[in-house]
């Protein structure tokens, strides 16, 4: 008897523990701080918030935690129990910071903020049509039965 009153106890904590973290936002670390989800700073960047949008239900649900870069451009997801996210997030930035050394930096354009924030595009900012006819198929070519075909190719 005193088994399972253990067992329906240890249950009950279970569930209970669930159902508290089902109620919990995701925990975001960034420069050193945690923030809850809907709590994130101001001056972080529109990506930055819509990534961490994107990834805070399966964080829950999955036990995992979310960290920044410094600059707010990578998301690390890593299991909530791992001890190596400051590790990797050190990698990351060493990473961040050679791409930055070889390639120029992104410019930031107001439209591309709004779409970042989850405006629509608009028709305007849609790529137009190529004008360019389509290549003319072979195989679609109508050849005359009347004698042998040749195809010469170069």
């Amino acid at each position: 008897m005193r088994a399972l009153l253990s067992l329906v106890a240890v249950c009950g904590l279970a569930a209970f523990a669930q159902a508290q973290r089902a109620k919990d936002e995701v925990e975001v670390r960034w420069r050193g701080t945690a923030y809850a989800e809907s709590a994130l700073p101001e001056h972080l960047t529109p990506g930055a918030k819509v990534a961490v949008r994107a990834w805070a239900d399966l964080a829950l649900q999955n036990a995992w935690k979310l960290e920044l870069d410094a600059q707010g451009r990578v998301l690390l997801v890593t299991d909530r129990r791992s001890s190596h996210a400051a590790k990797y997030l050190r990698r990351v930035e060493q990473v961040a910071a050679e791409i930055d050394d070889v390639l120029p930096p992104v410019v930031r354009t107001q439209a591309s903020a709004k779409r970042l924030d989850g405006a629509r595009e608009t028709d305007s900012d849609s790529i137009p049509e190529d004008p360019e006819e389509p290549p003319v198929n072979p195989l679609d070519v109508d050849l005359d039965d009347s004698g042998p075909a040749t195809w010469t190719w170069g």
